[in-house]
């Protein structure tokens, strides 16, 4: 089968190589996808470039069962499927065949098409651990009160994970949710209810006005003017100050990765890209959090025991929203190309393009290979 592996230098020039490998075979509780398509993520780029470890780094794939490994019961051959697939592990998805776990794969239904599905597992699973798991605030099969104010500030609210935050946010009954955003802002206001206090920060006017525009859409909610739940879907550029601001003594922020960065895993990469205080600290008694969707797949010091269990049900439910027309994929954008589309597609990643969107690869399976 062909192989993309995305290679990153450090000074973000990007290479994609197309190499003839072995189709991976499925171990237990794995299953194998002919893959239809595969989504880009920002962190594709990142920990190539940060690892310096080329690797088929596609893990938001959607596609067609085409065997499955032992213990594997609710999956069958010729099954339209997603998946997540676990970082840095073999059978990526930058691939015509990848391999999945049993419990990060869901069922798609017919009326969603394999590119809008792929946009689904990674970013809906990243924005499900923060939201339910990391800060407890309620589900959408256990919501909250309708009378109950539960205010949300989420930063990035038109990325694609914190989009799926605000959707969560919204089945979950929980509200005010104030979206920070810039170019996707009516996107955003697509899918809040300003009848509810919800509303749209353009973090474009400068940082004070980010954080006295919070206060104000706060204070029109008929609540105090800091908060006590924070999700911060970019984690980057000054994002951190900003929820300073707002953020309450006793609060907990949600952030794709720590004001440090990644150091604790060994890669070392300047502070000032993350926050822009040397040596930023939330003020006292808040209490900082990350999302890591691979902690679903205990592979890593934040995993415990009840992470596998809830990404198994979060994946499930995945698939069972997406049929009953509750949750709608992000939206997408179709690269050229199949496998040769990657390059364009992580250097427009990179080059911060993408706004409301997720990039998106169609792949085609020679037809000797479909058996």
């Amino acid at each position: 089968m062909k192989e993309a592996i995305l290679s990153v230098s450090k000074d973000a020039a990007v290479d994609v190589s197309i190499i003839d490998s072995p189709i991976p075979k499925p171990g237990p509780d794995e299953v194998q996808i002919k893959v239809a398509a595969v989504a880009m993520n920002p962190k594709d780029w990142k920990s190539a470039m940060w690892n310096q470890i080329p690797n088929n780094a596609g893990d938001d794939i959607a596609g067609i069962i085409s065997a499955v490994g032992e213990g594997i019961l609710n999956f069958t051959v010729g099954q339209r499927v997603a998946a997540l697939h676990p970082s840095m592990t073999r059978g990526g998805g930058f691939a015509e065949y990848a391999i999945a776990p049993a419990l990060s794969t869901f069922h798609i239904p017919d009326s969603i098409t394999f590119q809008d599905a792929a946009t689904v597992p990674l970013a809906g699973m990243t924005a499900a651990i923060g939201l339910h798991l990391r800060m407890s605030l309620p589900t959408p099969f256990m919501p909250a009160p309708e009378t109950q104010k539960t205010p949300l500030v989420v930063y990035g609210a038109a990325s694609a994970v914190g989009a799926f935050a605000v959707k969560l946010a919204v089945l979950s009954g929980i509200h005010p949710i104030i979206c920070i955003s810039g170019r996707g802002a009516e996107f955003v206001s697509s899918l809040i209810d300003t009848t509810k206090g919800d509303a749209v920060v353009d973090y474009r006017k400068g940082d004070e006005a980010i954080a006295s525009d919070i206060r104000k859409a706060l204070a029109a909610a008929g609540c105090p003017e800091t908060v006590d739940y924070v999700f911060d879907a970019i984690s980057e550029a000054g994002s951190h100050e900003n929820i300073d601001q707002i953020i309450s003594n006793a609060g907990v922020v949600m952030h794709v990765h720590e004001p440090d960065g990644y150091k604790k895993f060994g890669i070392k990469e300047a502070p000032e890209r993350f926050t822009r205080t040397p040596s930023f600290r939330y003020k006292d008694g808040v209490r900082v959090t990350t999302t890591m969707v691979n902690d679903i797949f205990q592979s890593h010091q934040y995993a415990t025991g009840d992470v596998k269990d809830f990404g198994f049900v979060f994946s499930r439910y995945f698939g069972w929203l997406l049929e009953e027309g509750k949750l709608e994929p992000h939206p997408c954008e179709l690269v050229p190309g199949g496998l040769g589309g990657i390059k364009q597609a992580q250097e427009k990643l990179i080059k911060g393009e993408a706004s409301a969107v997720k990039y998106v690869v169609r792949i085609e399976v020679p037809n000797e290979l479909s058996g």
